[in-house]
């Protein structure tokens, strides 16, 4: 379908900002209560769990990789504020440096071979 001289515009096929303010706007007081509620559940859990495990230097690795995870569930929050201000490619820079940071926070809790300051999660690992 190439577009031609004098042919109505398909209103469907807009660029993405255009898109963006007119869809993007209008549904976000009705997505704001389920991003706050993913983000005190992500950010908010992974600050908790660091903060346990703050408590002990044994528990160092497990620390690290819980701050990881904390600092990529906020990345895309923030990168989401830039395109508010019209930086809409931060979004997507942020979103992916955000799950790097959740991934390598996991790598590290993984490799971690001590148990877990939470009682549900006490078990013994196998060592591969």
């Amino acid at each position: 379908n190439k577009v031609r001289k004098g042919m109505p515009v398909n209103s469907l096929q807009l660029s993405m900002p255009c898109v963006y303010w007119q869809v993007g706007t209008a549904t976000l007081p009705h997505s704001m209560p389920v991003l706050v509620y993913a983000f005190i559940f992500l950010v908010g859990g992974a600050v908790f769990s660091a903060i346990k495990y703050a408590r002990n230097v044994q528990y160092k690795k497990r620390f690290t990789g819980n701050l990881l995870i904390a600092i990529g569930g906020l990345l895309p929050g923030i990168g989401g504020s830039f395109t508010k201000f019209g930086y809409v490619e931060v979004l997507y820079v942020t979103e992916f440096i955000g799950l790097l940071f959740i991934y390598f926070g996991y790598k590290v809790i993984r490799s971690d071979s001590s148990a877990s300051v939470h009682e549900n999660q006490q078990y013994e690992l196998e060592v591969q």
